[in-house]
């Protein structure tokens, strides 16, 4: 026992040191693989464990029924404090549980033994819930690490670098191959999400650029069936003579500052026959929202992330969104700057002498209305095709759409029925 003692002693003071080593000198790159808060935490369940190893030997060695589930407890504290939202849950149900204990403790004497069975019984009903809402929210995968560890802001994925130009803002690494949202992700030798393609462009070769954000760049959908895939391999395979070659330049949360930047500095470089612009109407107007997008250092330990919780928080956070947003007026556009983008598109297509379309990747006719018709406007004004994808759902309900129960954005169906709007709509010159 007094080994046992010592050794909680030396680890737990191994725990400080490491948790004072990554305040004083953080990652450039990476978030922590275990938080401050705890790494502390556990250092000092350690200490008091050894003390009261050291203290009461006897009792040790005749509890260790009861000295195991209250391991147990310490590292499920462990994970609750992976997090803030989850910290304050814990807290807010263990502090009655504390207190209820305290003021009945000649009860829980007597009771022991039965208290003891049901708090077994919880800590394994509460590992079979959690697994439960791994599955319930993303699916069988996301019990495994490689697949749950996945699920993160693209903010914090470390799949983002700083971009050199400063009207790009950031852009994907280059040479990517990795698990990002519970599919394969990856990126080419130029930092594009797509097929490695060589900038000078092959004899009887038709060129598409798709310039687009987080939807067109396909957020937990294999590169094979996102939407510009689709419409490659269908125009290939009616084509005899000419290989049509569709060429994504999408970023998630890019808006169309961004697009015309990419344009400029990236797709045009590729000698593209037609530029394809596929809006996302729920945020692309908003020329400000990329200053409040920040690559942040990669999380580490996403996988320790408690899920069970969200169940009920979901819903609540979903009726609080709703409440703010009526309350809320609706979002001002810059209307101007938002013609002037149109205008500087349409003269570079003409400039170029390359066909130009608008997508507006809507999952039905009545969302996003109002955008819809300031971007409908627009393109008739200044004489640009757009193709609106929102009739091809209009026998298709919004949650089969989704990536996820806790990802809104299109998954596999939602790109096919994209292709299909899109290539029986899209005129392509020869």
């Amino acid at each position: 026992m007094r080994l046992a003692s010592l050794s909680c002693a030396l680890v737990a003071l191994l725990l400080m040191g490491l948790a004072a080593l990554q305040e004083l000198h953080p990652h450039a790159d990476l978030d922590p693989r275990f938080t401050t808060l705890q790494l502390g935490f556990l250092a000092t369940a350690l200490l008091g464990f050894g003390v009261g190893i050291r203290l009461r030997p006897r009792a040790a060695r005749a509890r260790a029924w009861e000295l195991g589930l209250l391991l147990a407890t310490l590292i499920l504290i462990f994970l609750i404090l992976e997090d803030r939202e989850q910290s304050v849950l814990g807290a807010a149900v263990a502090a009655p549980v504390l207190l209820a204990l305290h003021w009945k403790r000649a009860q829980v004497r007597r009771r022991k033994s039965e208290l003891l069975l049901s708090y077994t019984m919880f800590l394994l009903c509460f590992v079979v819930f959690e697994a439960a809402a791994r599955v319930y929210f993303f699916g069988p995968r996301a019990l495994l690490p490689q697949y749950g560890s996945s699920v993160n802001e693209l903010g914090k994925s470390g799949l983002l670098r700083k971009s050199e130009d400063p009207e790009i803002l950031w852009e994907f690494k280059p040479n990517l191959d990795e698990i990002y949202e519970l599919v394969r992700f990856r990126t080419n030798s130029r930092g594009l999400p797509d097929e490695e393609y060589a900038l000078s462009k092959p004899d009887d070769t038709y060129r598409v650029a798709v310039l687009g954000d987080s939807v067109t760049q396909a957020f937990g959908v294999e590169l094979e069936n996102a939407f510009h895939s689709v419409l490659e391999r269908r125009y290939n395979a009616e084509s005899e003579s000419t290989h049509y070659q569709f060429i994504n330049f999408a970023v998630g949360g890019y808006s169309l500052s961004q697009y015309l930047a990419v344009l400029k500095r990236r797709a045009l470089a590729y000698q593209p026959d037609h530029i394809l612009v596929a809006i996302y109407p729920g945020n692309d107007l908003d020329l400000e929202v990329q200053r409040n997008f920040e690559i942040q250092r990669k999380r580490t330990n996403q996988y320790l992330k408690l899920w069970s919780t969200r169940i009920f928080s979901r819903h609540l956070i979903k009726r609080v969104e709703a409440m703010r947003r009526r309350a809320e007026e609706p979002p001002v556009y810059d209307i101007d700057a938002i013609r002037q983008i149109f205008r500087e598109f349409h003269q570079i297509a003409g400039n170029e002498q390359i066909g130009l379309t608008w997508v507006v990747l809507r999952r039905g006719r009545d969302l996003h209305q109002r955008e819809f018709e300031i971007i409908e406007g627009l393109s008739r004004e200044l004489e640009i095709p757009m193709i609106d994808t929102g009739p091809a759902f209009a026998s298709v309900a919004f949650r089969d759409t989704v990536v996820s129960r806790m990802d809104p954005h299109p998954n596999v169906h939602a790109h096919g029925h994209f292709a299909t709007a899109i290539y029986a709509a899209l005129e392509l010159g020869n």
